[in-house]
């Protein structure tokens, strides 16, 4: 499908966002580069679960950062990432990721949330009486 058709259907794939001074475009990584993502950081040798999330977090966005006006890469390597960025801004890249995914990405999960949140709100309200 072109982008023109997913954006009609509500089904946004790409984010334009500015690293500094930089104009990029955030796009959402298809099923194969998300496996093979997974596959490279199950590689990782990390000391614990922190270091493993932002090494992660890191070659996510290597992967689906591109330049805004070529198409190329921003970031050449997971560590290119760490360098550049602070925890705080990959963090908040990352965020902006999992939005974006989550539009295009509407999990079933999402509603039993709500309603369940919801059902505990109703359950404990105060009555009269």
């Amino acid at each position: 499908m072109d982008g023109a058709l997913l954006s009609f259907l509500g089904r946004e794939r790409e984010e334009c966002v500015r690293i500094g001074e930089r104009a990029c475009v955030l796009r959402l990584l298809s099923a194969r580069e998300t496996l093979a993502l997974r596959r490279e950081i199950a590689q990782e040798d990390c000391r614990d679960e922190e270091e493993q999330a932002l090494r992660a977090n890191a070659a996510l966005l290597r992967r689906s950062l591109r330049e805004n006006e070529n198409g190329a890469a921003v970031f050449a390597s997971a560590e290119d990432v760490e360098n550049a960025l602070s925890v705080g801004e990959i963090n908040a890249l990352v965020s902006r990721y999992a939005l974006l995914d989550g539009a295009g990405n509407p999990s079933c999960e999402d509603e039993r949330e709500r309603v369940e949140a919801l059902k505990k709100a109703w359950s404990t309200r105060p009555t009269s009486g």
